[in-house]
């Protein structure tokens, strides 16, 4: 436009609006919570992507329960072989390990 950033206020200046979000409460053991998180942020993920990839969680150095956070190698091109058919051998995976183990985005 022809006028000059100097005259431009900031009332004038629009950006987009934030993304409505609701609050979710999970109530239960540490284990089980941190599971049901890992299983909505797949789901946010899915619905809206980018919205948990643009800032990832970092992975927790203390003993114990916690995060554990790794990029898939190769932009994640055998991501399938891992997840299985209907996310067979991820649940395989999970069950012999005793963790949760899920792919975000």
């Amino acid at each position: 436009d022809d006028v000059p950033a100097t005259e431009v206020s900031l009332q004038d200046i629009r950006k987009l609006p934030p993304i409505p979000t609701d609050r979710l409460h999970i109530y239960g053991d540490e284990r089980g919570r941190m599971e049901v998180e890992l299983k909505v942020l797949n789901l946010i993920e899915t619905k809206m992507e980018g919205y948990v990839t643009n800032n990832p969680r970092e992975s927790d150095s203390h003993d114990g329960l916690g995060w554990s956070i790794f990029p898939l190698m190769n932009h994640g091109e055998l991501k399938a072989k891992l997840i299985g058919k209907g996310g067979a051998v991820r649940i395989k995976i999970s069950k012999t390990c005793g963790s949760a183990l899920e792919y975000i985005g």
